[in-house]
């Protein structure tokens, strides 16, 4: 190891790598990049939204390793190599960020066939063109002391170019059309993602690829820097209530700090003892770090958690009185006619039907409450076992078809095959079905309601799918939908519903390791929901 003030020099047999203080700035930011990525995945590895963001600091992460890298050697070879790497990292971060914004802010989103198929076949040429010698980067000239001269073909560059400005742009149509489609917190942080990523956007493309397409290579490592600014921005919208804690950012910049600092220690320790104690001091602080904001978050959350509980009591108690009170109010109000007219048989039976319907619908709730209950108190307990769920699903529409003749419906179910096995609690699942199909029902009044069940080979899962012509919901609706408590304005005021049906859906899915959403054009347009589970 050869050594000068700021500069440190790693040399084997044929290769030599050069450390000075920016590719140490370049390397810390990408641990602090993979730190904040593995922060989010770990949160709630089923999100699409942080899967997504994962997947976007991974690359990241090995652009600017690629580019320090590139910085770093001193082989001409091997700086070929990390020059290409750098350039298809760099249009990797465009591609996966494309879909972070397709995703964000969703727990579960269905891509279409065009992104599915279409959307990534630009990608393929940048990949090529990248990744291929001689194709793209051509040679490079180093130079001591300075930044290296990079010779590339001009019309790959502008190629290369072009299908980066056409995923970000596609990027940031997607997330301007939610944040005037959206309302409240998500707006917020939409417009934080918006202004973030697009300063380091525009950094990166004026130092790394503007800059360079004149000849002027001096800041083409900028840019691996300031898409920090990017990686922060969105960190900080995905966990947005950390955002107006000042006690868990003062705790998380204060820890950042640290190992920024052990980090730099470590790398510019001057003899091998001294660095083995400062590898072993940032390890130490890696630890002592992650341990001291996992417990400010979880004193944060726990004193957050008593505040929504005292809040949660008061809206249940007072929700429950009103739901409990009107059909108990409506089923007495039919036995007093029923004793009025109890010479007239074909009223008799009438008013016995509906307060059956009514009788049902108590029940329903009361199951509903206390499955919630027992969620709240995560002691919902389940019993799995393996069944047909074509067989399932046809039980429950067979009781539920007369509901929606009723009401003159066109009601069908249609399935790919007559025997899909998956493994499911059979009660819990079956109390899903149900509160969906009422639901469509409910909420439909005239049109058709449709249940069709077919498999997708490809992710090995069986669809169900629910769709009907009712009112529809709106882009508000679909963010909210499976909150507790939550019901759309749109129906509240003349449908009554306990606001914890599909909350309770999703819990008992999510536990089926199946996903629930719903799809629908907008109001007065029908809505369709998706439950989705792996096939045994």
């Amino acid at each position: 190891m050869v050594e000068r003030f700021g500069y440190i020099s790693y040399l084997s047999e044929n290769v030599a790598f050069h450390l000075d203080f920016t590719n140490i700035f370049i390397l810390t930011i990408a641990i602090v990049n993979a730190i904040l990525g593995f922060t989010i995945y770990f949160k709630n590895r089923k999100s699409i939204t942080n899967l997504s963001f994962f997947l976007t600091l991974m690359a990241v992460v090995f652009w600017g390793i690629s580019v320090a890298f590139f910085r770093g050697f001193s082989d001409k070879e091997t700086i070929l190599l990390f020059y290409r790497l750098a350039f298809f990292f760099g249009g990797l971060i465009s591609f996966v960020f494309y879909y972070f914004s397709l995703a964000f802010p969703y727990d579960y989103y269905n891509f279409n066939k065009t992104q599915k198929y279409l959307i990534p076949l630009p990608f393929l040429v940048l990949a090529f063109i990248s990744l291929t010698p001689n194709i793209l980067v051509i040679d490079v000239q180093k130079i001591p002391d300075t930044e290296n001269i990079l010779i590339f073909n001009q019309y790959a560059n502008i190629i290369y170019i072009l299908i980066l400005i056409f995923y970000f742009v596609l990027a940031y149509y997607v997330l301007t059309k939610k944040y005037w489609q959206f309302q409240g917190n998500y707006k917020d942080q939409i417009s934080r993602v918006i202004f973030g990523t697009s300063i380091s956007v525009i950094i990166a493309f004026f130092t790394n690829l503007i800059l360079p397409s004149f000849g002027i290579f001096n800041l083409n490592w900028f840019g691996a820097v300031a898409v920090i600014i990017m990686s922060v921005s969105i960190f900080l919208s995905i966990i947005k209530y950390h955002l107006f804690n000042v006690q868990i950012v003062a705790t998380e910049i204060f820890v950042f700090v640290l190992w920024i600092f052990t980090f730099v220690q470590f790398l510019v320790a001057d003899y091998t003892i001294l660095k083995i104690t400062n590898a072993f001091l940032f390890l130490v602080m890696l630890i002592a770090g992650l341990l001291l904001i996992r417990s400010v978050i979880k004193e944060v959350e726990q004193r957050r958690e008593l505040t929504n509980l005292n809040i949660l009591k008061n809206q249940f108690l007072s929700f429950a009185s009103h739901q409990l009170k009107n059909p108990l109010a409506v089923i007495r109000g039919y036995a007093q006619l029923m004793l009025e007219n109890k010479d007239n048989e074909d009223k008799l039976i009438n008013f016995y039907k509906k307060i059956t319907n009514k009788i049902d619908d108590l029940l329903n709730l009361i199951e509903i409450f206390v499955n919630y209950r027992k969620i709240e108190e995560k002691k919902l307990d389940f019993k799995f076992e393996l069944v047909n769920v074509v067989d399932l699903v046809k039980e429950v529409s067979d009781g539920i078809k007369i509901l929606a003749a009723e009401k003159n419906l066109d009601f069908s179910f249609k399935t790919s095959s007559e025997k899909i096995m998956v493994k499911v609690d059979p009660l819990k699942f079956t109390q899903v079905i149900q509160n969906i199909l009422d639901n469509a029902i409910k909420y439909t009044r005239s049109g058709f309601v449709r249940i069709e069940i077919y498999t997708n080979d490809d992710t090995k899962e069986v669809i169900i799918k629910i769709s009907d012509s009712g009112i529809g919901l709106d882009k508000n609706d679909k963010l909210k939908l499976f909150d507790q408590f939550y019901r759309s304005i749109n129906v509240k005021n003349y449908i009554e519903g306990s606001g914890l049906g599909l909350y309770v859906a999703k819990y008992i899915i999510e536990a089926h390791n199946g996903k629930i959403w719903a799809e629908s054009e907008g109001i007065n347009k029908g809505s369709t929901f998706f439950i989705s589970l792996p096939l045994s």
